[in-house]
């Protein structure tokens, strides 16, 4: 038989293979874990292991409580509990001292609980850890608690399908401030397509409010009873985030959203919870360690490791089966050792014909073989044995021989495994497939203005967050030329170079903007996640009513000029009006350049802040002096008086750039941009551009401002450079691919357009 070393090769070589494939399945790496009191040996550390087994466990009597502490801080909105008897309180931590009340669960009855509970209105939020307390005078028995996050599937897992539209890539993008919305406008749908079947229980998802269906299907056949998997309703119109769980599991490739009520669908993030090989539940958790494998719903193993059988795989196999394997339900032997047969290997009790030395047959009872060995010293050398020594010894060479072939064969798969999960992969175009799981549809590289949330006014529970400073450290000059950049642009674009480029340029918000979040200031913002940065952002003189001097606005430096540009939100209500007009007063600014219309389709992009005549707001009196109205622009020139003094001020109203697009003609905004700059001197104050959040179309206005200044001077160009600087003085300035691209076609129009053509220059 084979050595016990073979073995323990073996073993090990499998062993690696399984640790490579699910490597980084864990999104949230455990700094710590601790318990108020220990109750035997069940310590804290046993209530986040991935082991549904164990548990941790404090002792009876007062308050009791369980932490968990993160590496790293992380959006915490859904968590997967498994405790014991009793009632529990949740709270999300901040710095370990700032707590948020998540929720509460009760187990009435001894026994296990498994549940996931949802942290409400904690989207734009992040926390380190969990914290766990009783409300009883009961021990706390926590078996697991992990914190799912947004989507339990990796973004390395996405497969690019030309005919799937980008926005159905939306509610997959792991970003719960963007989102899919259906073209009907009533009884919308969504769906998404695995590489393959998977049985499916948990969901976790993102809407906004109404009656829904969630379906599985096997490809595209049509929705029925037998494909639903859960109908839910969540009251109101306001983004919920909640756990779904079907009815049973359903095995399917498919996944469908269907709206039956009136209203469009709006899905923010829909995850399905599929779990790599060898785990179950809606946490993932490992099988049992007596299992080999286990069904992926239920945990119940569905093969026992060698020598194990049974429900729990607690039975051993019958000593001889052949390596000790069985079925793993009957323990019936895949095959049983020399002078044994039967299910499970009973001794064999025909007769076996024997010779001796003297020519003679004896019939012997196979169990008697053994008694015939000590009785009669010549028979045993002469019994015809199924396994003789020499012809032993070849078959166990044969099997030796064999085993480390097939050893060297896993060990050149490990190795291409591993080199194939370092290699990179087009984000966009890549096909990788992580944990088996491919998801089938184009991942969204782009975040138009109809993406963005607004926020509800005096909503309790928006509450303030701490607020963390991201420092980004991949600063890579691209500076060329101005002739090789407009050389280069037509092959950066058709090779991906370009769209690479945007996908690694540092988003989110990079800087601290704790001071946007103050209470008082919440309702001067207009959008989630759209907020100035406390180092630069516009403070108006406090007054007796306003001791922050806020405003959603930032100033932007300029070519050879701090303060050049102030990047503002469009005023959306009767606060932002007075201080919009404030913004333009206290920086003396003399322009005013408006990328957006009052109303695009049916949304009020923003408030109408100049008169027809005259017009009062607040302490400011505007008053219209006159207007020249061009096919692509209008030019309106403004008088503004406060108290007793009174300023000259030029609004410059671009009409000819789409919602969710960039303008058709390039020409048309680089004329409009020298028309903006016509006669503007060093002395001015810095140029008002706003558009509806004052990040997509003023970031990009902007920075072909500043580019196109910085060419003329240093006769070089870095785009990339100089977006990643915006980006740090106003938060996701460009918001999309298309605008990135518009940048730079507008960069080489401005270099090489030297007929000074003035398109909106044609009066209506």
């Amino acid at each position: 038989m084979l050595t016990d070393n073979v073995w323990i090769t073996a073993f090990f070589i499998f062993t690696v293979i399984f640790f490579l494939k699910i490597e980084g399945t864990t999104a949230f790496p455990i700094l710590e874990a601790s318990q108020t009191s220990t109750n035997g040996s069940n310590i804290a550390s046993l209530g986040c292991d991935g082991d549904m087994n164990t548990f941790s466990l404090t002792n009876s009597g007062g308050i009791q409580s369980w932490n968990m502490t993160l590496k790293t801080k992380t959006k915490i909105i859904w968590i997967f509990l498994s405790v014991g008897a009793g009632t529990y309180i949740i709270d999300i931590s901040q710095n370990e001292a700032k707590h948020t009340r998540c929720g509460t669960i009760s187990q009435p009855v001894e026994g296990r609980m498994d549940t996931i509970i949802t942290c409400p209105d904690l989207v734009n939020k992040v926390h380190d850890g969990v914290s766990i307390s009783n409300a009883e005078n009961k021990p706390l028995k926590i078996y697991e608690v992990e914190i799912l996050g947004i989507v339990k599937l990796s973004p390395n897992q996405v497969l690019n399908f030309s005919d799937f539209p980008d926005t159905i890539s939306r509610a997959l993008d792991n970003n719960l401030e963007t989102y899919y919305a259906s073209h009907e406008s009533n009884h919308g749908s969504w769906f998404m397509k695995l590489d393959a079947i998977y049985p499916m229980k948990w969901f976790l998802i993102s809407v906004r409010g109404g009656t829904f269906e969630l379906h599985v299907t096997t490809g595209y056949t049509l929705t029925n009873s037998s494909t639903l998997c859960r109908a839910f309703n969540i009251s109101g119109i306001k983004q919920y985030q909640t756990a779904l769980e079907c009815v049973n599991a359903i095995k399917g490739d498919t996944i469908m959203v269907k709206k039956i009520d009136e209203g469009s669908l709006r899905l923010f993030e829909l995850s399905p919870i599929i779990c790599p090989r060898n785990h179950h539940g809606p946490n993932c958790a490992k099988c049992q360690e007596k299992c080999q494998s286990c069904d992926p719903i239920t945990g119940k193993c569905t093969q026992c490791q060698s020598s194990l059988y049974g429900e729990n795989c607690k039975l051993s196999c019958p000593a001889n089966c052949v390596d000790l394997i069985c079925d793993h339900e009957t323990g019936a032997c895949n095959g049983c050792k020399n002078g044994f047969k039967g299910n499970h290997c009973e001794q064999d009790t025909t007769l076996l014909i024997v010779s001796t030395d003297a020519g003679n047959t004896t019939s012997l009872d196979k169990t008697n073989t053994t008694s015939l060995d000590k009785t009669t010293s010549s028979v045993p050398s002469n019994i015809k044995n199924l396994e003789t020594t020499e012809d032993g010894n070849n078959v166990d060479q044969i099997i030796l021989w064999s085993m480390l072939v097939i050893l060297s064969i896993l060990v050149t798969v490990v190795i291409i495994l591993f080199v194939q999960s370092k290699k990179k992969v087009n984000p966009i175009d890549g096909k990788v497939e992580d944990n088996g799981i491919i998801i089938e549809f184009h991942r969204g590289i782009s975040t138009y203005e109809l993406d963005l949330v607004e926020i509800v006014e005096d909503d309790p529970d928006d509450k303030e967050e701490e607020v963390i400073t991201v420092e980004y450290n991949n600063l890579t000059s691209q500076r060329v030329s101005k002739n090789k950049f407009i050389e280069d642009l037509p092959s950066r674009k058709n090779d991906g170079a370009l769209e690479r480029e945007f996908i690694d340029l540092p988003s989110g918000l990079l800087e601290s903007y704790s001071i946007a979040l103050k209470t008082f200031n919440r309702n001067k913002n207009r959008y989630k996640g759209i907020y100035p940065y406390d180092h630069n952002f516009v403070k108006l003189r406090a007054d007796e009513d306003d001791t922050e001097g806020y405003v959603n606005a930032s100033y932007i430096h300029g070519f050879g000029k701090e303060k050049s540009y102030i990047a503002a939100q469009g005023p959306f209500n009767q606060r932002t009006l007075e201080d919009f007009w404030g913004i333009v007063w206290q920086n003396d600014c003399t322009r005013i350049v408006m990328l957006t219309n009052l109303y695009e389709g049916d949304k009020m992009k923003c408030l109408k802040y100049w008169p027809d005549t005259e017009l009062n707001i607040g302490s400011y009196t505007i008053e219209l002096d006159g207007m020249d109205v061009f096919d692509s622009c209008t030019v309106r020139y403004l008088t503004v008086k406060f108290q007793e003094e009174v300023k000259k001020v030029t609004q410059f109203h671009f009409t000819a750039w789409p919602d969710n697009s960039v303008p058709e003609d390039v020409t048309l905004l680089i004329s409009f941009r020298e028309l903006v700059r016509s006669g503007l001197t060093s002395s001015d104050g810095p140029i008002v551009v706003h558009c509806s959040a004052g990040i997509g179309r003023t970031g990009t206005f902007i920075a072909i401002d500043y580019l196109l200044e910085e060419g003329a001077v240093e006769q070089t160009v870095d785009v990339k450079g100089y977006v990643i600087s915006l980006r740090h003085q106003r938060g996701k300035s460009i918001q999309t691919y298309e605008q990135y691209v518009f940048l730079h076609d507008a960069v080489v129009e401005g270099f090489t357009n030297t007929n000074g053509q003035q398109s909106c220059l044609a009066v209506l």
